[in-house]
């Protein structure tokens, strides 16, 4: 069971901010304010060049993480993600897989 504890803004203040968490490999991200999906892949995010592709490497629209755009800027944009090229480096796709 998890306890939230409301505290004031001077008390929020005076805890350390720390790095932000990385996105886990092959994690399949959006924001709402743009239509492009990202695959992470070697700690970056590349963006996935259409839907038609995106389905083709086996992706479920489902996966898709929506985050904010300060969570997307905060991973370098790594290159498209396109037929020639499939998942790229690191990301380990099947046509069956849920993702």
């Amino acid at each position: 069971l998890k306890k939230i504890i409301s505290v004031t803004s001077e008390e929020l203040d005076g805890y350390e901010t720390g790095a932000p968490v990385p996105f886990p490999e092959g994690e399949l991200l959006a924001s709402a304010s743009s239509p492009a999906v990202y695959v992470v892949s070697d700690g970056s995010k590349r963006p996935i060049v259409s839907g038609e592709i995106f389905e083709t490497l086996g992706y479920k629209w489902a996966n898709v993480v929506k985050t904010s755009d300060r969570a997307l800027e905060t991973m370098p944009t790594g290159a498209a993600v396109n037929m020639e090229n499939g998942a790229g480096v690191g990301v380990a796709v099947s046509i069956t897989s849920d993702r």
